[in-house]
């Protein structure tokens, strides 16, 4: 995969390096990230609950994953060390 970042918008693209007319943007909203194709259309959104978990939504906005506050807090540090 090929990452790349836009500095202006926030926005991070990856491409398949297989498929590189396959893009999806990764862009951050008041409660999370969302993923978009290369046209816009919303693939998945993530959203940071008041307990501290995630709950990750498909394209029709419905829950399909919610990550414990735990996991998201030991990906978080996995990340940063």
């Amino acid at each position: 995969a090929i990452l790349s970042y836009d500095s202006r918008s926030g926005n991070v693209t990856v491409t398949s390096a297989k498929e590189p007319g396959k893009a999806i943007v990764i862009s951050r909203t008041d409660a999370g990230v969302t993923a978009c194709d290369e046209n816009g259309k919303v693939l998945f959104t993530s959203e940071k609950n008041g307990d501290g978990s995630v709950t990750v939504y498909n394209a029709e906005h419905e829950a399909v994953r919610t990550f414990s506050s735990l996991t998201v807090e030991q990906e978080r540090q996995g990340l940063l060390d």
